[in-house]
């Protein structure tokens, strides 16, 4: 049993790592915050055979022989686009970038073989067969009304949005809200630690809020909010549920 498990392994990073260096199949979005100058540099390096950086840009060849290209754009002001190269995630199958533009930035996903890229505005956090994700925007001080949970999907020509849960239209403008945490309870559900704010009568008093449960399908999702112990369903309020288009690069 253990020679099973060995080769099966073996052959899942072989799989997903497409001929990149790599040492771990989980990668670590953490590199893409922080020393980026040096993370860049040694990503590229693992990477040399798919990846340069010249002339401003980070050259991305895939493995159809498509290259893409990430053009840097150093204005100081809202045409601000820099990127930095973080490395290969063996276990999605894709580049991840760190994209940082005017007062506001993400990562950008692009496919190892199609070279179709997508942009998240924080890290993914991968469902435990790796065939999903989340990310979440919370921003309570500048623009609260923008707070969004965005689920996606991975396939073999690259992963896709599929949702965006707009958290607003859930509540009255009295107050503003987040999801603070999101954590995934299997491959179709998610726990979402929610946290809100109210503007009267003083302005970041915290407010007590329910966690939410979230259940994914391919054609929508299902929200329940944890009462005492138990999954009451939530209606979906108009403008609370937005089916993302599919955009092809």
């Amino acid at each position: 049993m253990k020679n099973i498990g060995f080769w099966a392994g073996l052959i899942l990073v072989l799989g997903f790592s497409a001929g990149h260096a790599a040492k771990s199949v989980v990668f670590e979005f953490d590199k893409c915050f922080s020393n980026l100058e040096k993370n860049e540099a040694r990503g590229i390096e693992m990477n040399a055979r798919y990846v340069e950086r010249r002339d401003g840009a980070l050259h991305i060849k895939t493995e159809s022989g498509k290259v893409v290209v990430l053009r840097d754009d150093k204005v100081d002001n809202d045409r601000l686009s820099l990127h930095s190269f973080c490395g290969f995630a063996e276990d999605i199958g894709h580049h991840v970038v760190r994209w940082r533009g005017y007062e506001h930035g993400g990562l950008i996903l692009v496919d190892g073989v199609s070279g179709k890229e997508l942009f998240v505005s924080s890290t993914p956090e991968l469902s435990p067969d790796r065939s999903r994700f989340v990310t979440r925007y919370f921003d309570i001080d500048m623009d609260p009304h923008n707070n969004t949970i965005e689920i996606g999907s991975i396939h073999k020509d690259g992963a896709e949005m599929d949702f965006r849960i707009r958290c607003q239209p859930f509540f009255k403008r009295a107050f503003v809200w987040g999801a603070a945490k999101v954590d995934w309870i299997d491959n179709d559900t998610l726990s979402v630690t929610r946290e809100g704010f109210a503007y009267e009568p003083n302005f970041h008093d915290v407010l007590d809020m329910n966690k939410w449960i979230i259940k994914v399908t391919k054609k929508s999702v299902k929200i329940f909010e944890v009462v005492d112990g138990k999954r009451v369903p939530v209606k979906i309020p108009k403008g609370g549920l937005v089916p993302v288009k599919k955009k092809t690069k």
